[in-house]
């Protein structure tokens, strides 16, 4: 089973030919909205390549929580663990998407501030069990899920996103750290390191976890300890990246807790997230487990 504890969101997306610039307004197309938010997407993504998913968090009492927690159960992922709240309402996301696919994101927390991971004390949590964390909601509740995940022996996985410094006391209740270049640097912070693949060594042997690094185009690494290996990317061209990075952590769980060992598992959520940015939006751009496996 798979434990999903984080933001959930409404995203608004617009098309525009160029992001703008400070104090530059541009004028864009069409635009829709999605589901999102972070937690939401990994829980989305994992559950379709086939996993048991349970979302943890926190939505208003609003017109636009029913978007999310719809769209989530349509996947398959249990939402009856997510609480409502008058104080706060549903977080949004702004996203312009321009011509090459690239984004850029502004969220209002709302809700996702306020969320508890009280919840999760009452479940059954487990040594067979993962608890999958971000970095959008307080972050006093996600080290507390994190604390309650390790003593029940649970395998634990932070996303550090969007990137914030993370205490030596909850990477020491880490198993899996998954970053981009710029969160492994926040993480790291003073230490050492030539290169990402020193950096992702020193960060597995500071805090006796795997660090997995994302690469973009480039594909994905991963060290544990000493030991250090490259997954590459899946060709694609891409129309919209926005989700990309939590289709393949969603992915990546779902295939460990199939069976799969770290590498095989690597290497479907690089396609994972490589088929998310071949359509726009987050959740409806995830592939299933059928897609997946025909692109390997």
């Amino acid at each position: 089973m798979i434990y999903v504890f984080g933001s959930l969101n409404v995203d608004f997306f617009m098309k525009v030919d160029n992001l703008p610039g400070p104090g530059e307004t541009v004028i864009g197309g069409d635009y829709f909205i999605a589901p999102g938010g972070k937690g939401a997407n990994q829980a989305a993504a994992a559950a379709c390549y086939g996993a048991d998913v349970v979302m943890h968090g926190l939505v208003g009492d609003d017109q636009w929580a029913p978007i999310v927690l719809d769209a989530l159960a349509e996947f398959g992922v249990d939402v009856s663990a997510v609480a409502t709240t008058e104080e706060a309402g549903t977080g949004y996301a702004s996203i312009m998407i321009d011509a090459r696919g690239e984004n850029t994101i502004a969220v209002a927390s709302g809700a996702n501030l306020k969320a508890s991971a009280d919840s999760l004390s009452g479940t059954d949590i487990g040594p067979d069990d993962f608890l999958v964390l971000q970095m959008e909601v307080d972050f006093d509740a996600n080290w507390q899920a994190l604390e309650l995940a390790k003593s029940r022996e649970a395998i634990t996985v932070l996303n550090v996103a969007p990137a914030a410094p993370v205490p030596d006391s909850t990477l020491a209740r880490t198993d899996y750290l998954v970053v981009n270049q710029i969160e492994a640097q926040t993480v790291a912070q003073s230490m050492t390191a030539s290169g990402m693949e020193e950096m992702a060594i020193a960060l597995s042997k500071a805090h006796d976890l795997t660090t997995i690094v994302t690469l973009g185009a480039e594909g994905a690494l991963a060290a544990t300890g000493d030991a250090v290996f490259h997954v590459p990317a899946l060709p694609v061209t891409a129309v919209d990246t926005t989700g990309a990075g939590d289709a393949f952590i969603g992915t990546l769980v779902a295939s460990l807790d199939e069976g799969l060992e770290l590498k095989p598992a690597m290497e479907r959520a690089c396609i994972g997230a490589a088929l998310a940015c071949t359509k726009p939006g987050a959740m409806p751009s995830y592939a299933s487990h059928a897609e997946i496996l025909a692109a390997l």
